[in-house]
């Protein structure tokens, strides 16, 4: 039986208005059959927000105008995210699992599987929401996103194909 988990999510996840409340309810659920779970907010800290609009994301849109474009998808917002999980993985060293809401991040230190819970991953967005082709730079992420799911000890989609 489980008796620690990590869940890492963008948003706080003590708040019901998080993602739809999905973090807010499955951590609570948890809790409620005796789970101790360690909460991670892996939103991105003012100055990075601030430095994503100020300079990259302008950058970014001359550069690659036709790319899907956000801060997550950002080498300096997983470098930092990373760098979160890694500090949080020693903090929290009695944790048998991690579980993330996001297809983006595995637990890095190796020392519990990795469960991620997510609706949809890039390539699926680009290919069924956004109805085209991923660009160059979306085809790297969408390798990355792959590489971290082959890591995962389970994967579980919110809207299954």
């Amino acid at each position: 039986m489980l008796k620690d988990v990590i869940c890492f999510t963008v948003g706080d996840s003590n708040k019901a208005s998080t993602w739809s409340g999905i973090p807010f309810f499955f951590t609570t659920s948890l809790e409620e059959k005796g789970v101790n779970v360690y909460r991670v907010n892996l939103a991105p800290p003012k100055w990075l927000t601030f430095l994503y609009m100020s300079v990259i994301s302008k950058v970014y849109s001359l550069c690659f105008h036709k790319s899907f474009r956000s801060i997550y998808n950002t080498i300096i917002y997983r470098g930092w995210a990373n760098s979160v999980i890694k500090k949080k993985s020693r903090l929290f060293p009695s944790s048998q699992l991690s579980i993330f809401f996001s297809y983006n991040f595995v637990d890095i230190s190796g020392s519990r599987p990795s469960v991620l819970l997510c609706d949809w991953n890039l390539q699926y967005y680009i290919d069924k929401r956004l109805n085209r082709k991923p660009t160059f730079l979306e085809r790297r992420l969408i390798m990355n996103q792959n590489a971290i799911m082959n890591k995962a000890a389970l994967i579980i989609s919110l809207f299954p194909q």
